[in-house]
């Protein structure tokens, strides 16, 4: 039986975070064939340090939103 032998190509040592670990492991999980696709196609990476940056933009504008609100309730 032949293996092919596979190498991730990742571009730079740039780190993926807590959201783009949480994004792999739900490809594993819940969507195999996307997430074998994406490791085929080299683009994993660039995925996931995608996801890594918007869920962070999300979350600073949500405690910026909080923030405010928080803010006009003092006075």
């Amino acid at each position: 039986m032949y293996y092919p032998t596979i190498k991730l190509d990742v571009k730079s040592n740039t780190p993926i975070g807590k959201y783009g670990k949480m994004r792999r492991q739900y490809l594993k999980e819940y969507r195999p064939v996307v997430f074998t696709q994406a490791v085929l196609d080299g683009t994993l990476f660039e995925h996931l340090r995608e996801s890594n940056d918007a869920a962070h933009n999300r979350l600073h504008l949500i405690i910026n939103q909080m923030a405010w609100v928080q803010s006009k309730r003092l006075f």
